[in-house]
């Protein structure tokens, strides 16, 4: 609800080594705000994530794909996912 006022915090959150479920969640918060000065890896992390989920194939990995297609639109890993999504399901 914070939007951008709540990236710096974020940010400051990830530096404090938080637990595992702490960092996935402040990683997708900031991930849906397409935050452009975390370093490459964070943010391409997400990206390669999918990349993965995609060239496994798997039915599983396709449930995953879609649940991660349906969050927030203008999130940078939602658009990745449904992308990934979509290419799965042309190559049937």
């Amino acid at each position: 609800g914070l939007g951008d006022a709540a990236v710096p915090d974020l940010v400051q959150a990830l530096k404090r080594s938080p637990s595992a479920e702490q960092r996935q969640r402040i990683e997708r918060l900031l991930a849906e705000a397409d935050v452009p000065f975390l370093p490459a890896g964070e943010r391409s992390r997400g990206v390669r994530a999918i990349g993965v989920l995609e060239w496994a194939g798997t039915p599983e990995a396709a449930a995953l794909l879609t649940e991660l297609a349906g969050g927030a639109d203008a999130a940078r890993l939602t658009r990745e996912a449904k992308a990934a999504v979509e290419r799965m399901r042309a190559g049937k």
